[in-house]
């Protein structure tokens, strides 16, 4: 499937490059725009130039606090749990 000029951006983080790359590929195959980085560092930089949608991380460092965000970001976090 090919990206759309319209299509929704989300950023991958994540410090495995395995992980990257099959997160990328499904959401490059649903047609989303997707741009990646392996540390908060190298996210933060992609958030300023990519102006993501969405991020999708693993965990966030404990280094990312709120004033490093660029102004209207605040990072929220959504996990499942199986109750077994």
């Amino acid at each position: 499937m090919t990206e759309s000029p319209d299509a929704h951006r989300v950023l991958v983080v994540d410090d495995e490059p395995n992980i990257v790359d099959v997160v990328a590929m499904a959401l490059r195959f649903q047609g989303f725009a997707v741009e990646s980085a392996g540390t908060g560092g190298g996210a933060l930089a992609k958030v300023s130039s990519f102006k993501p949608q969405l991020i999708v991380l693993d965990v966030m460092p404990r280094t990312w606090r709120a004033s490093t965000w660029p102004s209207g970001w605040a990072p929220s976090a959504a996990a499942s749990r199986s109750s077994s």
